[in-house]
Order: structure tokens, then C-alpha cells, then sequence
């Protein structure tokens, strides 16, 4: 956890010591954004290009929602659901996944998220070829 001084932040662990930083740095919506896409991205094995995250302000924390499209079969191939693999029901997964989100776009960017919204969204897999 860190703290914030009169000159800046304070990482949690360190002495107390303030050190004075000079200048400004500021991470653009679209860059925070673009974090939260790549890193979903990833927790879900799914083309950053395939998402859309929309980031709003939550009492001071990162309110991300997010639609994220998953391969499903037809009924005969129940139970293959491609979202990165994974023990337990899609929502157990989609649980587990959530709290990755959090956890890593915390440590990328330094920002709390405190609500994800995910939308799973069903895209039937691609036919393998056509039958005569």
C-alpha cells in the first residue's frame, strides 16, 4: 500500500523518507484503458482486438466494464469452453478471472479497481469444414 505526502507518493515499506520529484507524471484515459484490455486479454486467452473496456470513476477507484467474447460449442461438444482453461463452472472461472483483472492492472498501473463488470459473451467456434 502507499501513501500520499505533501511531494508525492510514498511507497508502503520504505522508511517514511520523502524524496521530491520534480515534474508530472499522468497516465491518459486511453492508456489505462488499453492496460485494462491487454491485461483482460490475457487472463482470458482472447485478441485484445475483440474487446472494448469502458473505465469510469468509482469514489476514487477504477470502475471497468468489460465484454468479452468466448468460443463455445454447439450442444454435442458441451463442456468445451474455450476461456484460457480452468477447473469449475464458466462463473467460478469468470470469478477467478475478475480477481486477476484486479490484481494485475493494480500492480501495472498503480490504480485500485474496485468494481469489474464482465459480459461473457457466446461465439459459436468456427466450423472446421462443411459436410456433404
Amino acid at each position: 500500500m502507499s501513501t500520499v505526502s505533501e511531494v508525492g507518493l510514498v511507497p508502503s515499506g520504505t522508511s517514511g523518507a520523502v524524496h521530491r520529484r520534480v515534474g508530472h507524471t499522468r497516465i491518459s484515459s486511453r492508456a489505462l484503458t488499453g492496460v485494462v484490455e491487454a491485461v483482460t486479454a490475457d487472463v482470458f486467452c482472447v485478441p485484445v482486438q475483440s474487446l472494448k473496456a469502458q473505465l469510469r470513476d468509482d469514489q476514487g477507484m477504477l470502475w471497468v466494464s468489460i465484454a468479452v467474447p468466448m468460443a463455445v460449442s454447439p450442444l454435442r461438444g458441451i463442456g468445451r469452453i474455450s476461456d484460457g482453461g480452468g477447473q469449475g463452472s464458466l462463473y467460478d472461472r469468470a470469478e477467478a478471472n475478475r480477481r486477476r483483472i484486479i490484481e494485475q492492472t493494480r500492480l501495472l498501473t498503480g490504480y485500485v479497481v474496485g468494481r469489474v463488470d464482465l459480459r461473457l459473451m457466446g461465439e459459436p467456434l468456427a466450423r472446421q469444414g462443411r459436410r456433404r
